[in-house]
């Protein structure tokens, strides 16, 4: 188990020269400079303490004057930026020893922790919502540093439920939560204090105290010189040892001294296993001891919380879910308890698959978030903007109050409502990226460029979803034509996609094909997507959307992610092949593993968020299998292709397929379709016919054009010849009613 020590205040005495010229110097890196710079500063191994006093009593006994230190390296980026150079500037040829010396030279060592606190300040990459670092710094002080704190607000156990979606930034953001609110140590620059009283007491009376003038900087003397006093009995070993508990409390008090805790991530790797019973035996082990202040975050929480889906006597994976859920409920009980002290964290994004007993504890003693909503706070969204747009170093002036990122916001939040897609901080920032990417900056003013939002994107669905993204975007073939789909039925379904994609009706949001295999449902849509290129096309099926590692909770999470990238790239087309399979009937007791798969299609088809410019085409010839949800009034319409052809349909499918097969003699379609009426029923079967004729025929004219080349030929030649082509050549003696003889 990792102990850690929690957040303290060190306090740096620099003169305001100094800080303004770290501050300055910061200032002027771009943003990979302070990266580079912050890793070698942390790769930073000092010299022994004896070994740095000698140097520095050498050099003011030899100069009789303390060594001045100037940032030669810091201050040039080509010695900064060369390695050949820092190695004659510092004499190493090693890469580390040559950073240690050029450190040593250019910064005192106040000015190495300032310069590294000001480093981490400017590259902070993630955003820790304000009500998430505010929740946390209650439940810090309120039960890890036990301080007695009567606020509603205060869970009364120390266990918080974060729920999200994927891409949410669950993860990612409760552990920058921990490191900024409890981990991360303050460094705090001090400047002369006497000489700043002084100031401020110059323009006043002889008399007069400073707590009349400036009180509150008449506090932070009162609280430096306790400060100091309590450091002083610290260093005196005697009064260390007699005085130890008010020394550590007063030092505590002021945040000086930290408390050791055990803090570790939970993964689901911790705890499965296939050892029958020892799944809870392990989370209760990476749990720690109950007795030490310790912190967890429990990731993917839902596979240890989640409830059984097998009855009380299933198999191995039932019986060691159980043995789960029986410790974590233990351990729930003893945290609220008091019995073990310790701090829970955990993130999922299938919370409806936990067991009813522990949310219940979430939902009683401790706290559930949902981190979406902090992201509809438009001062969170404006530092997750400022945030990507700083690490990209635009030349554009922006700070975190600019007025400029206020507008970002608002256009923003409308794209993603336009689109039907949920706030996240990764989808933001992928956009954000994308948009840098093309035009080379960002502006407020690219947000209202329709085309190339449309097309930052695509590029942001295909960075998240990049395999997923090849595999279903764009695949269905459109090489054929509008007119080479027979039958009024595709009228209707260009009036539904039509109404869905320009005119915004909510109604036509998708449609069910229903009919016999081979009436040419997959065939509509593809003709229907061959006129509209602008479309995108998304085709899969549930099969392929199934993860083996988890058919039911993998296809429901694939499902999501399809949807994700439909809105992306809108305008969009989703077509499912075997919808039966997407949408099954569901079980009277809701208990069906299949349930989940058709509960989270006709949440996503008619959610909370309803769909914008994305149109579902689902192809079944099983409608009676179809959950009835489905179907019902403002959500997917019907339309039945059943595949009974007119004469006429009969007729114009022919004549398409033969039009551009050129034909010496004329013959007459109505015979033709006299001999496929017996053999054919549906339109691919009629199609395929024709097709299967006009080949023949094609075969049959190459066949006779390679037999009048035989005459040269040699005898093996020609038997080869007629081994290869026999059947071809029977059907071709046949249709000219040849002589027995000559067969």
């Amino acid at each position: 188990m990792a102990r850690r020590t929690t957040k303290e205040k060190t306090f740096i005495r620099l003169p305001e020269e100094s800080i303004k010229k770290l501050e300055d110097l910061v200032s002027g890196w771009t943003y990979d400079t302070k990266a580079f710079v912050r890793s070698r500063l942390n790769q930073y191994n000092p010299s022994h303490r004896l070994v740095f006093f000698i140097k520095e009593t050498f050099f003011l006994f030899f100069f009789m004057k303390r060594k001045k230190r100037q940032m030669n390296v810091l201050n040039n980026p080509e010695i900064l930026r060369d390695w050949k150079k820092r190695f004659l500037y510092s004499g190493e040829i090693n890469p580390g020893a040559s950073w240690n010396a050029i450190i040593e030279k250019e910064l005192t060592k106040p000015e190495y922790h300032y310069l590294i606190a000001v480093l981490d300040k400017e590259l902070k990459d993630l955003h820790v919502p304000y009500e998430l670092e505010k929740t946390f710094d209650k439940i810090y002080r309120a039960h890890i540093r036990k301080e007695h704190i009567e606020d509603p607000d205060v869970p009364k156990a120390p266990i918080v439920l974060i729920e999200g979606t994927s891409g949410s930034g669950k993860s990612a953001t409760v552990r920058e939560a921990l490191e900024k609110v409890i981990f991360r140590n303050e460094v705090i620059p001090t400047v002369d204090w006497a000489e700043k009283k002084e100031e401020i007491l110059a323009n006043h009376s002889l008399f007069t105290s400073l707590e009349d003038v400036d009180p509150e900087f008449a506090m932070k003397i009162a609280s430096k010189k306790r400060r100091a006093f309590y450091h002083r009995l610290a260093r005196i070993p005697i009064l260390r040892f007699f005085l130890k508990k008010r020394i550590m409390e007063n030092l505590k008090y002021f945040e000086e001294k930290g408390m050791t805790v055990d803090s570790s991530i939970i993964t689901p790797n911790d705890y499965q296993t296939a050892l029958s019973g020892e799944p809870g035996n392990y989370l209760k082990r990476a749990m720690g001891n109950p007795k030490l202040s310790t912190i967890r975050h429990l990731e993917e929480a839902h596979s240890a919380f989640g409830k059984s889906e097998g009855s009380l006597g299933g198999g191995g994976a039932e019986k060691q879910q159980r043995t789960l859920i029986d410790t974590s409920n233990i351990v729930l009980d003893e945290i609220i308890d008091g019995r073990r002290d310790c701090f829970l964290i955990a993130t999922s994004d299938q919370a409806h698959r936990f067991d009813s007993a522990i949310y219940r504890r979430f939902v009683e003693k401790g706290c559930i978030i949902d981190i979406s909503r902090y992201w509809m706070n438009a001062e969170n969204l404006k530092k997750i903007i400022y945030l990507e747009i700083n690490r990209h170093q635009i030349p554009s002036k922006y700070n975190e109050d600019s007025k400029t990122l206020d507008d970002a916001a608002k256009r923003i939040y409308a794209i993603f409502k336009e689109r039907s897609l949920k706030i996240s901080p990764a989808y933001v920032r992928k956009l954000i990226e994308s948009i840098i990417n093309i035009r080379g900056d960002f502006i407020p003013d690219f947000l209202d460029h329709s085309i190339l939002i449309r097309s930052a994107f695509e590029l942001v669905a295909k960075n998240v979803y990049g395999e997923l993204y090849s595999k279903v975007v764009d695949r269905m073939d459109r090489n054929v034509q509008w007119d080479e789909y027979v039958g009024d039925i595709k009228d209707k379904f260009s009036e539904m996609a039509n109404n869905c994609f320009s005119y915004g009706v909510s109604e036509d949001k998708g449609v069910v094909l229903t009919g016999p295999p081979g009436s040419g449902k997959t065939f509509l849509v593809r003709t229907w997507l061959s006129s509209n290129l602008r479309v995108h096309d998304i085709a899969t099926s549930p099969s392929a959307l199934q993860d083996p590692s988890s058919p039911v909770h993998g296809a429901v999470a694939n499902l999501e992610k399809v949807y994700d990238i439909a809105k992306m790239i809108a305008p969009t087309v989703i077509f499912f092949d075997e919808g039966d399979a997407l949408a099954p009937r569901r079980s009277a007791t809701g208990g069906q593993p299949s349930d989940a798969l058709t509960n989270k299609f006709l949440n996503i088809i008619d959610g909370e968020i309803p769909l914008n410019k994305v149109f579902t085409a689902l192809t079944t010839n099983r409608l009676d299998i179809l959950d009835p949800a489905l179907i019902r009034s403002k959500r997917l319409k019907t339309l039945e292709i059943s595949g009974h052809m007119r004469q006429k349909d009969i007729f114009d499918i022919i004549k398409k397929h033969f039009e551009n097969t050129p034909h010496p003699r004329e013959f007459e379609i109505e015979k033709i379709i006299e001999t496929a009426q017996g053999i054919c029923s549906t339109p691919a079967d009629y199609t395929s016919f024709t097709e299967k004729a006009i080949a023949l025929c094609s075969t049959e004219y190459q066949v006779l054009q390679k037999l009048r080349q035989l005459k040269e030929s040699t005898r093996p030649e020609k038997c080869d010849f007629i081994k290869l082509n026999f059947k071809t050549i029977i059907g071709i003696l046949d249709s000219v009613k040849a002589p027995p003889l000559i067969k």
